[in-house]
């Protein structure tokens, strides 16, 4: 808890208070970590550097040590509702960032992409899963249903579940009674 954050804030790591974390691990190099962390007052602002700030940090030495490598927050935008990230198994500069946004970075977090819409695996992203063996396929969960790539998310097979998030439900006065509401 907070002793061990108060510990590893001298290496690199931003002061607190801090809010949401995303963590993300490579097998391409079981040294390289990723860490999304929720930081500052949350304003969108990208790139824009800010001494106590940021929003991707990289350790590179097993967690000893930390940077900051972007502070573009499209990566975890609404960090209430989203914080989730994946790292590629078989490249330890590619990662993916799930938010209502679909982005990834190529180069370490340097650079944070925002992908052309075919590119993304739907809208509202919630989860990722990475094939251990298989970088190639992914598959991800989104306020659309879930999405499958074969092709490190060139292209994406989007299937409709039928199931659906209700955000607000009520009924009417008659007899039987009628339940309605809005799904999402």
């Amino acid at each position: 808890g907070g002793t061990t954050w108060k510990r590893l804030e001298g290496n690199g790591l931003p002061k607190s208070p801090v809010g949401k974390i995303g963590l993300a691990m490579t097998k391409a190099n079981s040294q390289r970590i990723y860490a999304q962390i929720e930081t500052g007052d949350s304003v969108p602002a990208l790139n824009v550097p800010q001494p106590a700030n940021g929003r991707l940090f990289r350790s590179d030495d097993g967690g000893a040590t930390w940077k900051v490598v972007s502070y573009d927050r499209q990566m975890m935008g609404r960090t209430h509702y989203y914080s989730r990230m994946a790292a590629m198994p078989d490249n330890q500069d590619e990662a993916y960032f799930l938010a209502s946004n679909w982005s990834k970075t190529l180069d370490g977090g340097k650079t944070i992409i925002d992908p052309p819409f075919a590119e993304t695996a739907g809208g509202d992203h919630h989860d990722i899963w990475i094939d251990p063996t298989n970088g190639q396929r992914m598959i991800v969960s989104h306020d659309g249903g879930v999405s499958v790539t074969n092709n490190r998310g060139n292209t994406w097979l989007r299937t409709q579940l039928p199931i659906a998030q209700m955000y607000h439900v009520t009924t009417d006065t008659r007899i039987p009674y009628t339940v309605c509401g809005n799904r999402q």
